[in-house]
Formats: structure tokens, C-alpha cells, sequence
């Protein structure tokens, strides 16, 4: 009896490995909120360049045309409609400094566009160029911005 039901204990365990792979991947993230905010910053002036094939001007220009997008393509920025959060670590609670005008080409030496003015504990979160953010180290942020 026992021999008769290794078939079934097999097709049982290879049908539900087949299924736990199945399930949908989880939409949250671990990521904290001044790495995310920033990354959407990033992802505005990026989808700014797209349009405009140049980087916005200054902070009036890219709020301009973040208020002109409609609302799936801010849902798909996921900025939401507190615009001005947008521009404001939640650690230092102060406005980001961004580098305006930058045309974000592709190539290149790795550059900062925005970043935290202070960050946390002798760290900032840095968004580059190249599309994502990182935390560095106060040195190693100076660093990168003499490049």
C-alpha cells in the first residue's frame, strides 16, 4: 500500500510547485520613502527631457509641465497631486537641489542630478543621470560632484 500512493504524493508535490510559482509578485517595495521620492523626481525630469528633448530650466518649468500631464501619466510617475512634497526629503525636510538643464544623454560620465541638501547621519540619497538613486557617504558625494 505504501508504494501506491508514491504516484500520487509525486504528482501532488509537483503540481503544487508548479502553482507557488504562479502567483502574482508582490507591488510593495522596501525601499524608504526618501529613495522613493527622489526616484520620482528623477523619473518627472526624465519624462521632462523625453518631451522637451532638453532638461527643464528650473523648478517653475518642471512643475509647469507636471501640472499639464494628465492624470494616468501622473499615476504612471506616480507623483500623486502634492507637488510640492515632491521636492522635499522627508529626512532633512528640506527642498532637494537639483541641477537643472541637464539633457540626461545617454553615455557619459555618471552625474548627480538631484539629491538631498543634507541627508541623514552623514549619508544622502543622490539621483544619477544614469536612472537610479543611491545613497552616498558624504565624501563620496563630494566626489561625484567634481565629475
Amino acid at each position: 500500500m505504501p508504494n501506491a500512493r508514491r504516484p500520487v504524493l509525486w504528482v501532488a508535490l509537483a503540481i503544487s510547485i508548479t502553482f507557488s510559482g504562479c502567483s502574482r509578485p508582490a507591488t510593495g517595495t522596501t525601499d524608504p520613502e526618501p529613495k522613493l521620492r527622489l526616484e520620482r523626481l528623477l523619473g518627472s525630469y526624465k519624462a521632462f527631457v523625453v518631451k522637451n528633448k532638453k532638461g527643464p530650466a528650473n523648478e517653475a518649468a518642471l512643475r509647469t509641465f507636471l501640472l499639464a500631464l494628465s492624470q494616468e501619466e501622473k499615476n504612471n510617475l506616480k507623483i500623486g497631486d502634492d507637488l510640492d512634497a515632491l521636492f522635499v526629503s522627508p529626512r532633512d525636510q528640506q527642498k532637494y537641489e537639483v541641477r537643472y538643464g541637464l539633457p540626461l544623454t545617454v553615455g557619459g560620465a555618471t552625474e548627480a542630478v538631484a539629491w538631498e541638501k543634507t541627508g541623514q547621519d552623514g549619508h544622502r540619497y543622490v539621483a544619477l543621470n544614469i536612472g537610479y538613486v543611491q545613497q552616498y557617504s558624504e565624501q563620496d558625494f563630494q566626489e561625484l560632484k567634481k565629475k
